[in-house]
């Protein structure tokens, strides 16, 4: 599926993405996965210093930490890269 499609997807509906998809988005928007901790994903983008948490549960992104990214996204008006 193309990023900006799935960037449209998770915008109307946070709940219900698959952790794969929301890893795709931290990807695109320069989030690279800095630690693995248990469940803990730690990722950081190099242009703005700040974490940000993904945890894999059953398959599916929590909902918190994807509104937590797009705040982000929004806040530090970051552009997807391609």
């Amino acid at each position: 599926m193309p990023k900006k499609k799935l960037l449209g997807i998770v915008i109307n509906n946070y709940n219900n993405v698959r952790y794969g998809d929301f890893v795709v988005l931290l990807n695109a928007f320069g989030f690279v996965c800095m630690r693995t901790r248990g469940s803990h994903n730690i990722y950081r983008n190099h242009k703005i210093k700040r974490n940000i948490n993904a945890q894999n549960v059953q398959g599916q992104a929590k909902g918190y930490q994807i509104r937590q990214f797009l705040a982000m996204v929004e806040e530090f008006q970051l552009v997807m890269e391609d």
